[in-house]
């Protein structure tokens, strides 16, 4: 949803700024691209904490007390 609410700012500002001249919108190709950054940034987030945890987990079974 906020993928959207930023297109359709980004949008509405491009036509302010043109004064009437630029004609702008928010299409389903721009949509996709939003929300497919968002669904890589979930799953980099997910890799990373399950390589942290398995980092901890690693260095408790070879740690030599």
């Amino acid at each position: 949803m906020w993928q959207h609410t930023a297109a359709v700012a980004a949008s509405t500002i491009v036509q302010d700024l043109g004064n009437g001249s630029v004609r702008s919108g928010v299409g389903t190709s721009a949509m996709i691209l939003g929300w497919f950054g968002f669904g890589l940034l979930v799953i980099v987030t997910l890799g990373l904490l399950v390589m942290i945890l398995s980092i901890q987990l690693l260095d408790r079974l070879t740690d030599e007390d």
